[in-house]
């Protein structure tokens, strides 16, 4: 009996251990921000790479330019336009998909967690973080709340922005339809290539329209090509690209390409249909 005394606290005390770890692996509500962390981090990735790993490996220039560097992004004239290849077409920053072309299953990406905790491909992740960091300098607050996203919360995503709808009153079916006015089909999201980022700032913290009247915006037309990105899904071009303008979506084409693509008007779906062989 005596032994009994200390062995039921014991298992007690093991029960509400286990109970505890349990509850803090659960999943709660969360905001979509949250969805994409939480699914994203549990996703099994090809890779994801440390820090301190990507930095042995790109070596210290590659990792945080400076004022000198910055200067050296400034915009050339018509003169410096490239001529695109269909060699061009095969190169990582130039992966393509869309509604009409879904991002192929055999697609990988080696991921790196940037600012904010979200996951970037790790070849952009520096120009990413420059970009951010020289904002910040000019007085501009940029904060990232969309990058990377697995298939999976992709869908996620899809289904809570019905689900607000139906809330709101609006058919199943309906709902479900209009959700998709906003977000890709899974498969079908530039989010997958881990190349695509979609930014807030502390005055403007939801997606719409809006975000083109910020100095963030404001900041990002004129300086997003020093880094490679591209306004992913501009005014006007809404038939080409199939979605609604986002000056909020910006997507990494490289520094060469985003001057060209400045320079010429375009958008990407234009400026990859301008490849030669």
């Amino acid at each position: 009996m005596r032994r009994l005394r200390f062995i039921v606290p014991l298992v007690l005390v093991m029960v509400i251990a286990v109970v505890i770890l349990a509850s803090s692996l659960s999943p709660g509500k969360g905001t979509d921000a949250d969805i994409e962390k939480s699914n994203d981090t549990f996703q099994p990735l090809q890779k994801l790479n440390k820090l301190e790993l990507v930095h042995a490996s790109l070596g210290a220039h590659a990792i945080g330019g400076s004022d000198s560097d910055r200067q050296s992004y400034d915009r050339p004239g018509q003169e410096s336009e490239i001529r695109l290849t269909e060699d061009d077409l095969l190169s990582w920053n130039m992966v393509y998909v869309g509604r009409d072309n879904p991002l192929d299953r055999s697609f990988t990406v080696d991921l790196v967690e940037t600012v904010g905790g979200y996951l970037v491909d790790v070849r952009i992740h520096t120009y990413l973080e420059d970009m951010i960091r020289d904002a910040a300098k000019d007085g501009v607050e940029l904060e990232v709340c969309s990058a990377y996203r697995s298939v999976s919360t992709q869908k996620s995503l899809i289904d809570r922005k019905a689900q607000s709808m139906i809330s709101s009153g609006l058919d199943i079916d309906i709902a479900h339809h209009k959700a998709l006015e906003y977000l890709a089909v899974p498969g079908e999201s530039e989010h997958h290539t881990g190349l695509a980022v979609d930014f807030i700032t502390p005055d403007k913290s939801t997606l719409d329209d809006s975000f083109a009247d910020t100095e963030a915006f404001a900041w990002l037309s004129e300086n997003a090509f020093r880094y490679g990105f591209i306004l992913r899904y501009p005014a006007g071009k809404e038939d080409i690209t199939g979605f609604p303008y986002e000056p909020w979506h910006y997507r990494y084409v490289g520094k060469e390409h985003a001057i060209s693509m400045l320079n010429s008007g375009m958008c990407l779906e234009e400026y990859l249909s301008t490849a030669v062989r």
